[in-house]
């Protein structure tokens, strides 16, 4: 009894609410009477409330014989067990509860006895494939970031990458369209190197090693590849970026990189290159901004970009066993040369590779091999240089600037850059050089195809001339640098520029010319390259270093990435540690590891993997398309209704509450299949960052709008307009004051106040007031006449003096002018020229009040007018100053009017109006509306005509009029006087 009870006790210890389920519990020997009750409190020393016989324990001991049935999983199966007993009541008292949690061995409630009220017991989640696929990548790809696995190839990538974007302001749709060269490509690869891991590495339903949550990914062989995932950086100013593209193009273009984003947000341009030395402007032309761009991460990209590289070098020439590397990296680089960017490609990655192999590995000599569409012109620019620098270096250079480079390119002759058919760039681009003037480059044109067996004869006697070369290149050198004793130890490796954008998937954009290769050929391609490079007397020692390039459709980069990595890393495993470990957990379900569905086509990789329904599943899958939006049926009686939706319920998920003897324990469904399209998506999402931007702009992020937050936000973090971005406009010399620009003033807060009148504005609104100036120099007024006067001013005007307009209130013309009486109104009135003639005077609006025509001097006392001749002579002089004289020629409204009768001179005249250069002459009485007036000549004043002195026939015998005499300003007119524009 003894040793039963510390079984069941030690049973008890080891439950849980986990394995509850999983466990099946001991069936119970015996059942307990009222006596082992007793004998239970003295064994475990815990009192222990006394039990009665019952109804239902005397039922249960007379069915010792009857075999126990299965436990249901809850609390009661449970308590039983503690109690030792057979199955119970679920309707079993609080004291038996109480006395139960009381004997158990721990002394306190388990939350695996608990008593739990029916529908509050958690269900727990069922692994999904998506699931189990997400757990063990992860533990893989954190596996690969710290333990060296051994592979003999390695996969580098760099989240800096996708910094590298396309940011203009305001750039729509369409232009965003244009731009390829997106940080997408990134993520396409990275699609296509998780799906070559689980295909090589048979991490799918239906192989050896797919997903299970029991698989140790420590005791799994070395894999296909080995996925790393760097931060490492190479400054532009590193010797092996200046060494290929010298030191002031790489300063440039991190100056035009430190201030992108500012040019950007103010300018909305970018591509300004810096002035030269004392503030001359750069030479050559302008940047092309259809196929280069920059934006405030570009820097971290360049340099992201070529530590990749750099990160790449040191794992295929360190002291591991890692041989080839394949660099996921972007922008491209070999359209770039020297000192010139172009076609999305700012620095030329593979030869600052190949720089910083010769400066820190020591290598002699290196091959590029360049399968991307377009012509590596950049690179090939750079390699004819060098190797031309290197023949002429003297014996004692350093050894990184007799590095011997080969180019051997497979590219359309039709496309860029020979697009447009620059002789130079065709030339260029059809150059064929094996050894001569120490240059080893080779370029093949791609031809078109209809079937795949015409392909692949184009590739044994064509294509695969590049490879012929590139060895007849890397076995020269070596057996070169073998006879030489004192010199450097031969040591090459391969290049491989690597661009899919000539793959059969790429877009019609890029394929207008028809000229293409199935995605076959990069798998082919990549392992006979392998295979070249294990040659024993070429110096490789199978180093090859694929660096990316072109290629801008999803599904070509996908695709071409996974051919390329089939060919560059598949390799027979062994696999009995793997097999020992999988026949020791007993997992049946899995296949033995040679057994494929289909053939294996070439050296492991099937090229089935790479087909178009294949790489539908798994766009579907990383990209669903949306779903349609059904339009709502119309209602019929046919429809469910709300309270019969209600009411239906699931068969599967109806609870039991029979009694637990009658319970059977439930099936646990088996694990799902992880499947590869499944374990693909699963392990790219592990890849591709979480935490920062991995895609393009979008519209509305580069809208008018945005644009404007934009500019404000980087006004505010430069502390204003930036003068270096938009400098100020330059001073110009005050040479004269009349010609700056009237600053204008800010408007004062104080309550509105009159400013004070101009003198234009005083002469406008004084226009109508008439003033009376001496006759002496003018001409005859007689034969003057001024047809634009209006009615009001001929009312009040005279013929023997003109009327001036009074631009300042106090200044006249010279003269004896002075007040006079007026025969209609006995009231006299000053003018102008007054006993205060410096003081301004407002006068009245000719619109409120009508002009008052002056009196002539004749009538006035004499002495008033002897006052009136002290005028100052410069008050005409400072009226007229600056303003230009003009000469009106108008008719004599008076030509035509009777003469006036004769009269004798008055006794009264003033005798200062005497004169003899003025004889007397005639005067007329005007007709009409002038009749009451006045008329002066120049001997004296004349008093009004009245009726006594009228003629009755004053039109007929009239005697000839005097003329006024000549003077400078009015020669040889009788009709013109001085008039002054305002």
């Amino acid at each position: 009894m003894d040793q039963s009870y510390s079984d069941l006790t030690g049973s008890l210890n080891r439950l849980t609410l986990a394995n509850a389920a999983a466990t099946p519990l001991p069936s119970s020997p015996s059942l307990l009477s009222p006596k082992d009750a007793t004998q239970r409190t003295m064994l475990t020393n815990m009192p222990a409330p006394r039990r009665t016989p019952s109804s239902d324990s005397l039922r249960d001991e007379r069915r010792k014989s009857t075999p126990s049935l299965k436990k249901r999983l809850s609390t009661a199966s449970l308590r039983s067990v503690s109690l030792n007993t057979g199955p119970s009541s679920p309707r079993a008292d609080s004291s038996r509860r109480s006395s139960d949690l009381a004997g158990s061995p721990t002394g306190v409630a388990s939350p695996a006895i608990m008593p739990q009220r029916p529908g509050f017991t958690p269900e727990p989640q069922l692994p999904t494939a998506a699931s189990i696929a997400a757990e063990h990548f992860q533990r893989e790809v954190d596996l690969h970031q710290v333990v060296n696995l051994k592979s003999k190839t390695a996969v580098i990538v760099h989240d800096a990458c996708y910094g590298h974007r396309f940011s203009r302001p305001r750039a729509t749709k369409n232009q965003l369209a244009q731009i390829v060269e997106r940080p997408e490509r990134i993520r396409a690869c990275v699609l296509g190197i998780s799906a070559a891991y689980v295909r090589l590495g048979r991490r799918h339903a239906g192989e050896r090693y797919a997903p299970h949550p029991d698989l140790d990914v420590h005791m799994l062989p070395p894999p296909p590849f080995q996925i790393r995932k760097t931060s490492r950086t190479l400054a532009l100013s590193d010797s092996a970026v200046t060494n290929v593209h010298g030191t002031q193009w790489m300063t440039d273009l991190k100056s035009m990189c430190d201030v992108s984003e500012s040019r950007l947000a103010l300018v909305g341009k970018e591509l300004v290159k810096p002035p030269g030395p004392e503030g001359q402007e750069s030479n050559g032309p302008a940047l092309h901004e259809g196929d280069l761009y920059l934006c405030s991460e570009s820097l971290n990209s360049f340099e992201g970009a070529l530590g990749g590289v750099c990160e790449g070098i040191d794992t295929v020439l360190g002291p591991g066993p890692t041989k080839r590397a394949f660099v996921c990296i972007r922008p491209p680089g070999h359209h770039c040369s020297a000192d010139w960017p172009s076609g999305f490609c700012w620095i030329n990655n593979v030869h600052v590779g190949i720089s910083y192999a010769a400066l820190n590995h020591g290598v002699t000599h290196a091959a590029i091999l360049d399968f991307d569409l377009h012509h590596g012109d950049g690179s090939q620019d750079i390699t004819w240089n060098h190797n031309y620098k290197a023949n002429t270096a003297p014996r004692n250079a350093a050894p990184h600037k007799k590095t011997a480079i080969g180019y051997y390119s497979l590219h359309d002759i039709n496309s860029y850059p020979c697009e447009a058919g620059d002789p130079d760039k065709v030339r260029n681009a059809s150059v064929c050089l094996d050894g001569a003037h120490g240059q080893s480059i080779w370029n093949v044109h791609l031809n078109t195809w209809e079937t795949e067996d015409e392909f692949w004869t184009l590739y044994r006697t064509k294509y695969l001339v590049l490879l012929d070369k590139a060895r007849n290149f890397l076995r020269q050198h070596t057996q070169r640098l073998s006879q030489n004793p004192h010199g450097p130890q031969p040591k090459a490796v391969i290049f491989i520029s690597a661009g899919f954008d000539a793959s059969e998937w790429e877009s019609t954009g890029m394929q207008r010319h028809k000229v293409n290769v199935p995605t076959e050929f990069y798998a082919r391609f990549t392992a006979d390259v392998v295979r070249m490079s294990q040659e024993e007397d070429l110096g490789v020692d199978g180093r090859v270093i694929s660096v990316l390039e072109g290629g801008y459709s999803d599904r070509a980069l996908m695709s071409g990435v996974l051919s390329h990595l089939s060919g560059l890393g598949s390799e027979s495993v062994d696999n009995s540690l793997a097999s020992a470990m999988t026949n020791g957990m007993n997992i049946s379900e899995l296949k033995p590891k040679d057994t494929l569905q289909q053939p294996l086509a070439h050296s492991g990789y099937d090229k089935e993997w790479w087909s178009s329904s294949l790489l539908a599943e798994i766009e579907a899958l990383v990209s669903p398309p949306p779903k349609p939006i059904k339009g709502e049926r119309p209602s019929t009686l046919f429809n469910e209704t709300d309270s019969f939706k209600a009411k239906k319920v699931n068969p599967h998920d109806r609870k039991s509450f029979s009694s637990p003897g009658m319970g059977t324990r439930p099936s646990i469904p088996p694990l799902p299949e992880v499947g590869w399209a499944t374990a693909t998506r699963e392990l790219s999402k592990i890849l591709i960052p979480a935490h920062r931007q991995t895609k393009s702009y979008r519209p509305e992020e580069l809208n008018a709008e945005a644009s404007r937050q934009r500019r404000d936000r980087q006004v505010a973090l430069d502390g204003g307009i930036n003068p270096a971005i938009i400098p100020p406009p330059p001073q110009v010399p005050n040479t004269e004051e009349k010609r700056q620009l009237r600053v204008r003033k800010a408007k004062s807060p104080t309550p509105y106040s009159p400013r004070p009148a101009t003198p234009r504005q005083q002469a406008m609104r004084n226009k109508n007031r008439r003033r009376t100036i001496d006759a002496n120099g003018l001409p005859d007024p007689s034969q003057e006449s001024s047809p634009s006067l209006d009615a009001s001013r001929r009312k009040s005007a005279t013929h023997a003096a003109p009327i001036s307009l009074e631009l300042e209130p106090n200044i006249t013309e010279e003269g004896p002018a002075a007040p006079s009486k007026s025969p209609a109104k006995p009231t006299s009135r000053k003018t102008s020229g007054g006993s205060r003639p410096s003081t301004p005077r407002r006068t009245a609006s000719p619109r409120k009040a009508p002009p008052v025509p002056k009196v002539p001097t004749a009538f006035l006392p004499s002495k008033l007018s002897d006052e009136m001749t002290t005028s100052k002579d410069d008050n005409m002089d400072s009226l007229t100053s600056g303003l230009e004289r003009v000469k009106l020629s108008m008719p004599n409204p008076l030509k035509n009017m009777p003469d006036p009768p004769r009269r004798n001179k008055p006794a009264h005249s003033p005798p200062n109006l005497a004169s003899p250069a003025f004889p007397p002459t005639q005067a007329q009485k005007p007709q009409g509306p002038l009749q009451d007036l006045p008329v002066f000549t120049s001997t004296g004043p004349i008093p009004f005509a009245t009726p006594e002195n009228q003629t009755p026939n004053q039109g007929e015998n009239r005697p000839p009029q005097t003329s006024a005499p000549e003077t400078p300003e009015n020669p040889g007119s009788q009709d013109s006087r001085p008039y002054y524009p305002l």
